[in-house]
């Protein structure tokens, strides 16, 4: 018998892959100030965007500032900063 898979969007590449192979960005609203985070784990609440994580596509997302729009907010460095550190963990896995 077949599992349901669910598949997901990347917002900068427009590829429908496995949810389990995205990284969800979670925007959370809190009083006055949005935050931004890694959601590792799939279950946070808040406005999201799914990512496929690679250096490629970082770049863009990065340079067409796409999850930006997709949050509705401003995106820090830091973030881009630790997407790239796990692109090179995951890199240095395989």
């Amino acid at each position: 018998m077949k599992t349901h898979t669910p598949i997901r969007k990347c917002v900068v590449t427009g590829v429908q892959l496995p949810k389990s192979e995205l990284v969800r960005m979670a925007c959370l609203t809190g009083k006055s100030r949005k935050k931004v985070l890694v959601d590792i784990n799939h279950d946070l609440q808040g406005r999201g965007a799914y990512l496929h994580l690679s250096k490629d596509v970082l770049k863009k997302a990065r340079k067409r500032n796409t999850l930006a729009r997709h949050l509705k907010t401003e995106i820090p460095e830091s973030l881009y900063d630790e997407l790239e550190k796990m692109i090179e963990e995951s890199n240095s896995e395989v």
